[in-house]
């Protein structure tokens, strides 16, 4: 019997000199993440930097890596700064320690963090290596220029202005050094004290009831407001349905999205009419470029936790248009994958058919589907096989569904 509680013991003193040692590596690694910088010589001037978008329609610039060159990253305020696994292996790099991160969907997860030299933005990064591989999803949509992720441990640092009138990002230390041409917006924010995310209170009013939600600041959704749906009720009046995929952060998405319309919202102490809702039971609570877009430009800044919104001139316009489907590869076969379903149209019974042409050119591979362009067309003719396996040609076109 001593003999048992002898080793009992013994086992009980390992567990905790190993849960004591996770918890000062956890505790570490938290503090390595915030105490990483963007930083910019000491200068009145601001540093602009250029900016393009993804086919999906994020955000990426480009970032000088040492001595290799300069290569494209994915501007997200949602997640953490990171590098594509296969390129992360063909650059210098040296392991720093064990990294906690929570990303944008409040997982967990433990990964390495490198320090990697680093010109532009700063003199050094810290990039967490991932299972962010080439097959994840944006960069097999057109986008296999795409090289990581620029994100909050390394904008915190700096006050980021992006100006989507001039495709450009004004990067500076103090707020002051920013000038604007129009009307200002100025939303306090809240800070997670953990993963440093900025989230913003949205409110819209449905009939007697009043949907309340704290949205994160999220420039890696290329989406306007993204919502979590209760499974038994609706937030907003349900006559408008977008089924399959929709839009999507960089690493998630819904196959049982639902877009919703609130005609006045709320989002911080300022009033907009009109804006379409992406709700799916397993979403996040975000604020994306959808909406940024339709300011002139808007400031993040984490020091003082802070989103300014410069206006255009004239109303704003906050419902996009769609053309009703979405596409995806299986096997290299191009399907629909999402379809519009209103009063007056519905696609949904196209759902999963194969297509074989879009506007006379044959889609056999991505690259096809890619060379389209289809953010830039307006009408799309679609040969297909219905389930059933007959033939049939359908036209959609580009609309606003409100």
């Amino acid at each position: 019997m001593r003999v048992f509680i002898k080793w009992f013991l013994y086992f009980v003193f390992v567990l905790f000199i190993i849960g004591l040692s996770l918890f000062f590596g956890v505790l570490v690694g938290f503090k390595k993440q915030s105490a990483i910088r963007a930083f910019i010589p000491d200068s009145e001037e601001t540093i602009k930097l250029p900016f393009q978008y993804t086919s999906n329609g994020h955000i990426k610039v480009l970032v000088r890596i040492g001595n290799k060159g300069k290569y494209y990253f994915i501007l997200d305020s949602g997640a953490q700064s990171l590098i594509i696994d296969d390129f992360a292996d063909q650059i210098n790099k040296r392991l720093d320690w064990l990294m906690p991160s929570t990303d944008s969907n409040s997982s967990w997860s433990l990964h390495k963090m490198y320090k990697v030299n680093q010109i532009g933005l700063t003199s050094s990064l810290f990039y967490k290596s991932v299972r962010f591989k080439k097959t994840s999803r944006f960069t097999d949509t057109c986008d296999a220029d795409i090289k990581g992720i620029v994100g909050i441990n390394v904008m915190q640092g700096l006050k980021w202005k992006i100006d989507f009138d001039e495709q450009e990002i004004e990067l500076a230390k103090d707020l002051g050094q920013f000038t604007f041409q129009r009307a200002i917006d100025t939303l306090k924010l809240s800070k997670n004290p953990w993963s440093n995310h900025l989230s913003v209170p949205f409110s819209s009013r449905n009939k007697d009831k009043v949907v309340y939600k704290h949205l994160l600041v999220d420039t890696g959704f290329n989406g306007t407001i993204t919502i979590s749906k209760p499974k038994k009720s609706n937030y907003f009046n349900d006559s408008i349905i977008y089924k399959g995929y929709a839009t999507s952060g960089l690493s998630s998405s819904s196959l049982k999205e639902t877009i919703f319309f609130a005609k006045e919202f709320k989002v911080g102490n300022s009033t907009f009419q009109g804006i379409n809702v992406t709700a799916a039971p397993s979403s996040i609570n975000a604020l994306g470029l959808g909406f940024f877009k339709q300011f002139k430009s808007i400031v993040l800044d984490w020091e003082n936790n802070l989103l300014l919104l410069e206006r255009r001139v004239g109303a704003m316009d906050f419902v996009n248009s769609f053309l009703g489907v979405g596409f995806k590869f299986n096997n290299e076969v191009c399907y629909i994958s999402a379809a519009l379903k209103t009063d007056k149209k519905n696609l949904t019974e196209y759902l999963d058919c194969t297509v074989s042409t879009i506007n006379g050119t044959a889609v056999r591979n991505r690259t096809d589907l890619c060379d389209l362009k289809l953010q830039n067309l307006e009408e799309l003719n679609i040969d297909l096989i219905t389930k059933e396996g007959r033939r049939k040609s359908i036209t959609v076109k580009r609309e606003k569904i409100f």
